[in-house]
């Protein structure tokens, strides 16, 4: 469960980034493979922050690490902060926005991702998301 303000109960296990790779009126999705959390469904470019990270460094750095883009750190603009309560743990994901300067080339790690998209926002809830990516949407792309 997404909420947008902090729980007075939150106690977060750790701290995620994700960010909406734009180009044009589109963001990036990936697909999960079947090897890590959330198998076989949608979600955006992120993961954990790193000790000694900040988040925007975690964003830019999972955004190489799963697709190959490299945008300069100075590209990552914060959407917000939400607070994510899952049965096992709660966690802060930090969620970022960056301009992709063209849509290609994508090189996925097939041991994370098998596919990726590039979507409109409406389009993209369609599909077939991970937990908490269609309430992440409507933050970034409010009616």
């Amino acid at each position: 469960m997404l909420f947008r303000e902090r729980p007075a109960d939150f106690s977060p296990a750790c701290e995620a980034a994700s960010c909406f790779c734009e180009y044009g009126l589109e963001f990036l999705l990936l697909y999960r493979s079947g090897e890590y959390t959330n198998p076989f469904l949608w979600g955006l470019p992120g993961g954990t922050v790193d000790p000694g990270e900040s988040p925007s460094q975690a964003a830019r750095r999972e955004l190489e690490e799963e697709t190959g883009l490299v945008l300069p750190e100075g590209a990552f603009a914060l959407i917000r902060p939400v607070y994510i309560r899952r049965p096992t743990r709660d966690f802060t994901l930090h969620l970022f926005r960056a301009p992709a300067a063209a849509k290609e080339p994508i090189r996925l790690n097939p041991l994370e991702h098998t596919d990726y998209r590039w979507v409109a926002p409406a389009g993209a809830k369609s599909l077939p998301l991970i937990p908490e990516a269609e309430a992440c949407i409507d933050l970034a792309y409010p009616c």
